[in-house]
């Protein structure tokens, strides 16, 4: 019996001896040149599923899919950005700010919180605007729209191209333009006379009675010269009508009653240059110097 058992044994040895030589491990049953991993040996990359090509060690590992293609279970499928979060949930899987649990950040349109109803503007001033069209949203009086308010500085409607200032474009602000409303009206203008206008804003610059005389132009026959108005002398020999009369250096004759004439040295007559002086008995009779054209009875007198 001992024998028995001895000769078993021996035959046991050799078919287990045999069996190793003749074993040449797992086969690739997916043909993707990678077999399953080999108990006891080591330094080789095992496939992880033998039956399918596309997952093996070499494979790029696909997010999402629930499948670990590169064999890698530290290879990231889900919650690419460690935030705690899936991509089910996760608006924004590449940044670990954007997730459920996040704090919406206002006016940087993006949707930190991952929840589209969290507005990302508001209307803090309360003025019917929010902030991604209010230009100043802490300030109720500012937004598109509004009334501009000019010279205060202030961009009122939102809008640049609104003028608060230089209100006519002519290039002067309204502090120094005494009509900002008049483009032809600034300060270094060029004043236009008698137009009642102060063009060039100087109120020192003469707009009427040029020569300073104290006669406006409506009355005054020469606003250039301070020596001719209505209140001056009338000079006889100048040739000028310096009281502004519209007589020019002669006498002015007034028809007066016949008897007043002085009969005694003739009548006067008044001859056709209207010279200073007096006419006497130029005419044997009144007829013949009114036949002539001339006046009988009047009398020369200086009324300028």
């Amino acid at each position: 019996m001992k024998n028995i058992n001895c000769l078993f044994l021996l035959l046991l040895l050799a078919f287990t001896s045999c069996a190793e030589d003749d074993f040449t491990g797992p086969a690739d049953k997916d043909g993707d040149g990678f077999v399953v991993s080999i108990e006891g040996i080591s330094g080789e990359k095992a496939d992880c599923d033998d039956n399918n090509s596309n997952v093996n060690p070499d494979a790029t590992e696909i997010p999402y899919n629930g499948i670990d293609e590169d064999c890698d279970p530290l290879t990231l499928d889900d919650d690419l950005d460690q935030d705690g979060f899936n991509k089910d949930v996760d608006c924004d899987d590449n940044d670990p700010a954007i997730n459920p649990d996040a704090v919406e950040i206002l006016y940087n349109g993006i949707d930190e919180d991952c929840d589209e109803s969290t507005s990302d503007t508001v209307d803090t001033d309360g003025d019917g605007v929010n902030s991604d069209t209010d230009c100043d949203d802490n300030n109720a009086a500012i937004f598109p729209g509004n009334t501009e308010v000019p010279y205060n500085g202030i961009d009122d409607d939102c809008d640049p191209l609104t003028l608060d200032d230089d209100l006519d474009g002519d290039g002067v602000n309204g502090d120094t333009d005494c009509d900002d409303n008049n483009a032809a009206i600034f300060p270094g203008n060029t004043e236009l006379p008698y137009n009642g206008i102060d063009d060039d804003c100087d109120p020192l610059t003469l707009d009427d009675d040029l020569d300073g005389d104290g006669y406006n132009n409506d009355v005054d026959c020469d606003d250039t010269n301070a020596d001719v108005n209505p209140g001056a002398e009338e000079i006889f020999t100048d040739d000028i009508d310096n009281n502004c009369n519209g007589v020019v250096g002669y006498i002015e004759f007034v028809l007066v009653p016949c008897d007043m004439c002085a009969r005694g040295s003739g009548p006067y007559y008044s001859d056709a240059n209207r010279r200073v002086g007096r006419i006497c008995s130029t005419f044997d009779s009144d007829a013949a110097a009114v036949a002539a054209g001339y006046t009988a009875c009047t009398e020369l007198r200086n009324i300028d």
